[in-house]
């Protein structure tokens, strides 16, 4: 049922409203964002809704329930190049599903032999699990658009069960392996040359015998006892639980800065060109201007301190993630480059705003990882929230095309 608030406008002439109503008018055919992907939609009704333009579009081939409101940042022009667009958007969303269910399908092999685990080689040794690798696509580091496609939370080692690893443990303690072969002609040995106690050569015979037999059984004690003592203690290994039971965090990127990551992935994927560095506006520049925003009027210390300590963990984690995770295959070259003429210098004060846009979209992974509690996240996500929002407001001086080039011939021979 449409929004009652949502107030109807007339529609102008074919090819666009008039004034300052909106690109599109009622009864054009659109393709439109619905999460991920791209679908072919016609517009139904146009409104306004708190001075911003809305379409109310049906999408083609689905049935009306998910006919909708959407403001005019999801929707694109029906074009061959927009078309192109979606077909690729499709091709990496397919890539990821398929990369994720090869993920899940190794994760259970993991722990089924996790669960099947214990002695089985001899020696006492615990058939524990190793890490598990990651099968994920390649993505924000590669070239597939991951950014759009979803977000994924990374592998992580999957380690033995707490209670597979106690039942190990008792097991060792109870399964003595075999010593030396000496051991078991010990006793035969012993007790066939003490049947002649008169003889000097028995008694060095059966002297050295059980010295054998004690030294068997020291290194017996010595195989033995590291299985019980380099076992981790339970305490300290995430159990199978408490990894399941983790609550993945998700940061949500405003619907109008998703097209500027369409557009990113675009240049670099397709068109092979590379942001221009150092860049027109640094990351560190976007975040001291958002300081200065939020901090101007200097009467809460509290919030002034908090904004300083969650802007200063952006910086860090992007200066940690950037090398590794946020660049494009193509752009790696150029990252070398980069680190050879400013080695000292930290990567907040070269690369852009579309690179610290990138990190929002890795970084609801890394967070749920760290110790911090479910107060804490909260009160970091609103900060994050409220950043994305600053970056919103001012995306049109943030994000330019200008501030993408073409690559050289021989950069193209290093890259490829």
């Amino acid at each position: 049922m449409p929004d009652p608030k949502l107030e109807k406008e007339p529609h102008g002439t074919h090819g666009g409203s008039t004034g300052n109503q909106g690109r599109f008018y009622e009864g054009e055919k659109v393709l439109c964002f619905h999460g991920p992907l791209i679908y072919e939609a016609k517009i139904q009704k146009v409104g306004k809704r708190d001075k911003q333009t809305k379409y109310f579009i049906h999408y083609h081939g689905w049935n009306k329930n998910w006919d909708e409101w959407v403001p005019e940042a999801r929707m694109l022009k029906y074009s061959d190049s927009n078309l192109e667009k979606k077909r690729d958007l499709v091709k990496a969303h397919d890539a990821t599903t398929k990369a994720k269910k090869m993920a899940s399908k190794r994760k259970a092999e993991v722990l089924a032999a996790a669960a099947a685990g214990g002695p089985g080689n001899g020696a006492g040794e615990a058939a524990v699990p190793s890490s598990e690798s990651s099968a994920l696509s390649e993505s924000a580091t590669g070239d597939e658009p991951k950014a759009i496609v979803g977000q994924d939370v990374p592998s992580v080692p999957n380690p033995a069960p707490a209670e597979e690893i106690k039942k190990i443990s008792t097991e060792s303690d109870m399964k003595v392996p075999e010593g030396p072969v000496v051991e078991k002609k010990a006793p035969r040995t012993s007790s066939r040359k003490s049947a002649t106690p008169t003889s000097t050569t028995a008694k060095k015979n059966a002297k050295r015998v059980q010295v054998s037999a004690k030294e068997a059984e020291d290194r017996q004690q010595e195989i033995a006892a590291p299985k019980v003592i380099e076992r981790p203690d339970s305490t300290t290994v995430e159990t199978e639980d408490q990894f399941y039971t983790k609550v993945e965090v998700r940061i949500k990127i405003p619907d109008e800065l998703k097209p500027y990551l369409v557009d990113d992935w675009d240049y670099l994927s397709r068109q092979r060109k590379l942001v221009i560095l150092p860049a027109r506006i640094t990351v560190d520049q976007v975040i001291q201007d958002y300081i200065r925003h939020k901090t101007k009027g200097g009467k809460n210390n509290q919030k002034e301190s908090a904004i300083l300590e969650v802007t200063s963990g952006l910086n860090e984690y992007f200066n940690v993630m950037l090398g590794s995770q946020l660049l494009y295959k193509f752009e790696r070259e150029q990252h070398s480059d980069i680190l050879k003429e400013h080695p000292d210098t930290p990567m907040s004060k070269i690369y852009g705003p579309i690179h610290l846009l990138r990190l929002f979209v890795k970084l609801g992974g890394m967070l749920t990882y760290t110790p911090l509690g479910e107060k804490s996240i909260q009160l970091l996500l609103y900060y994050i929230q409220d950043f994305l929002g600053h970056m919103k407001k001012n995306a049109s001086t943030l994000f330019m095309i200008q501030d993408y080039g073409t690559a050289s011939p021989e950069y193209h021979r290093r890259a490829l």
